[in-house]
């Protein structure tokens, strides 16, 4: 079952960082799953570190403790394995981490690359390796652009990293510079009368190459739509090509490269009208999300957890689900402001149409969805990303990226 566009202001959204559970006893247990096929260099009783190597594959893709502590048990399944680790509240990490060798003037694309792809370090909006990505990145890239608007409203970390983690951010932009071979860089922030992002601008402007765009027009435009206007502007006003990242790759770069420790941990919001106080927390890759549940406090029953946010994210599949590093959010609601059980039917008005930036023409395909007709024509909707646009914008309340994932389910 997927989100909806059916919610109301009692979904608050955090706007900072409240908590960082990556240290201490407030996790009991993680539980890392490596994919099928793959080594395992531990067994049941091998104590652990955070950062150690867990498991590892081909192209220098590895799996890495999150927590320190004791190995309880290694499952295989067809599927995977998975290895879970009993924390020791001590927090130490891996002896074999160590920052890079050379310093960044010094350091060439190939080595950010194996950097890289020895922290394990993806994209939390893709889940594409970065080291792939880096690889595939044409060397006629002018430009790098970090997106720290985000995908909807009820997901805040892009913005959160922008105004408190600003140092670490315009670090990881200088390293992908590196990387790139780009000379220059735009960071797409918030609102502009934030006053927050004063020092972000203050860190770009000493490092010279980079450079803020601020939105403009406070919450009245969708923030995808917002995040891809801008982007087509930059791509109009300069022939040379762009390449995109998010703010958590540039954060999980500049740690690998100052500390050597590869990508164990994972922002993400807990919200809801079910949650004591909604909140935005750095936890270890691999807690179980009804971890999350405890941590936050429930004030009423909840009646539907979702993972990822209330337009575009989908229920949680059972009570051993953990926080991968594509967990953008865990959302606990309960009936009161969960999601209308019979939405209006489409009027046709076209706003899907309208909004989406990739040429999906959802008013097609929620048509096609609800005769179960085959999908002879797509009307886009294998270019569709579910970003969610056509879902918050709808006035009917229809789950249309439920129907266009269903539809592509079918091509």
């Amino acid at each position: 079952m997927y989100g909806s566009s059916y919610f109301d202001d009692r979904i608050s959204v955090p706007e900072s960082l409240t908590m960082d559970l990556t240290k201490g006893e407030a996790i009991g247990t993680v539980l890392i799953s490596a994919e099928c096929g793959r080594a395992v260099l531990v067994k049941a009783g091998d104590p652990v570190f955070i950062g150690q190597k867990l498991s590892e594959g081909d192209n220098e893709e590895a799996v890495f403790a999150s927590l320190s502590g004791t190995v309880t048990s290694v499952t295989v399944s067809d599927k995977a394995t998975y290895i879970e680790i009993k924390n020791d509240g001590v927090g130490k990490t891996d002896p074999e981490c160590a920052p890079f060798g050379k310093k960044l003037k010094d350091s060439t694309p190939e080595d950010i690359i194996g950097i890289a792809g020895r922290a394990g370090i993806r994209e939390c909006m893709t889940g594409e390796y970065l080291h792939r990505k880096l690889r595939g990145i044409s060397s006629g890239t002018d430009s790098i652009v970090i997106d720290c608007i985000g995908k909807n409203p009820f997901l805040p970390i892009p913005g959160i990293i922008a105004r408190e983690r600003s140092a670490s951010l315009i670090n990881g932009i200088k390293i992908l510079i590196v990387a790139t071979g780009a000379r220059k860089a735009y960071i797409i922030a918030g609102d502009g009368s934030d006053r927050m992002l004063d020092h972000l601008k203050e860190l770009a402007g000493r490092a010279g190459f980079v450079r803020v765009l601020e939105q403009k027009n406070g919450m009245t435009e969708y923030p995808h739509a917002v995040t891809d206007k801008m982007i087509r502007k930059l791509t109009s006003d300069s022939a040379g090509r762009y390449a995109v990242f998010g703010p958590e790759a540039c954060l999980d770069i500049y740690k690998a490269f100052s500390s050597g420790i590869p990508c164990v941990s994972k922002s993400l919001t807990v919200g809801g009208d079910c949650v004591k106080r909604a909140s935005n927390i750095t936890v270890p890759l691999g807690t179980r999300i009804k971890e999350l549940l405890k941590i936050s406090g429930l004030n009423k029953k909840p009646s539907r957890i979702i993972v990822g946010d209330p337009l575009t994210g989908r229920s949680m599949t059972g009570p051993d689900e953990t926080v991968t590093i594509a967990t953008e959010a865990v959302y606990i609601l309960s009936d009161e402001v969960s999601f209308a059980s019979t939405p209006g039917a489409c009027i046709r008005c076209g706003k899907c149409a309208d909004i989406c930036a990739n040429g999906v023409i959802p008013v097609y395909i929620v048509r096609q969805a609800a005769h179960d007709r085959p999908p002879l024509i797509t009307y886009g909707a294998e270019n569709c990303t579910e970003c969610g646009m056509c879902s918050y914008v709808c006035p009917c309340g229809i789950d249309i990226v439920g129907k266009i994932r269903r539809v592509k389910e079918r091509l």
